[in-house]
C-alpha cells in the first residue's frame, strides 16, 4: 500500500432535543442529550442525560425507562458483531 496514516482526532457526536409527554399536560418540557464517543477499537461510549424534571419521582420513572431501552440497545449491539 503506497499510503498510510492513523487518525489522531477524537470525534464526539452529540444531539439534544426537548421532550414533552402529550399524555400528561402538566409534564414539564425536559431536555434529552445523547453523547457518543469512541473509547477504543470498535467500542463507543454512550452518555444520555435527561434533565429538567420538577419532581424526583418522574425523574426516577424516566431513569428506569431509559435504563430498560439502553439495555436493549446493548443486547442488540452485542448480537450484531
Amino acid at each position: 500500500m503506497p499510503f498510510a496514516g492513523e487518525y489522531f482526532d477524537k470525534v464526539v457526536a452529540s444531539a439534544s432535543y426537548t421532550w414533552e409527554d402529550s399524555y400528561e399536560p402538566d409534564f414539564p418540557r425536559t431536555v434529552v442529550t445523547w453523547e457518543l464517543e469512541k473509547i477504543e477499537n470498535n467500542k463507543t461510549s454512550l452518555k444520555l442525560l435527561h434533565t429538567g424534571f420538577k419532581a424526583d419521582e418522574k425523574a426516577k420513572q424516566y431513569d428506569e425507562g431509559w435504563s430498560h431501552f439502553l439495555n436493549e440497545l446493548v443486547k442488540y449491539c452485542e448480537n450484531t458483531k
